[in-house]
């Protein structure tokens, strides 16, 4: 196993009050197509540390600050933050506002400047906002 935690990046129903818990393996073998985790499992760029992906979405609907106020405050600062911002709604989304549309990028670039004053200041760049 390579790390385990919280898993913060679904909406309240799915992740409750403390994150659904997600497991991510380093070297793992099984090569699924959809693997979210390749590079870190399969070409090792990651060796040791903490990455924490964490999927932002319109509204504040993933509680982006608090993910971020805890993870500064009660994890490390030092930790890789990967903040996405690639939410698209499918299918019948217009039926549920406000995850009828993407978070902005305004949306997006306020998550990561809130994110780095609370002294986060590892990042993945993002490739679109």
């Amino acid at each position: 196993m390579h790390s385990y935690g919280p898993h913060h990046g679904e909406e309240d129903p799915l992740r409750g009050t403390r994150g659904s818990g997600t497991i991510f393996f380093a070297w793992c073998n099984l090569r699924c197509v959809y693997c979210q985790n390749w590079e870190i499992s399969q070409e090792g760029i990651a060796r040791r540390g903490l990455l924490v992906r964490h999927l932002v979405l319109q509204g504040g609907l993933a509680g982006t600050a608090e993910v971020m106020r805890f993870l500064a405050l009660e994890v490390s600062s030092d930790a890789y933050v990967n903040l996405m911002g690639q939410y698209h709604p499918c299918y019948r989304a217009d039926r549920y506002p406000p995850l009828d549309r993407s978070p902005s990028p305004q949306e997006c670039a306020r998550a990561l400047a809130d994110a780095r004053k609370l002294g986060l200041h590892r990042f993945d760049r993002p490739r679109r906002w």
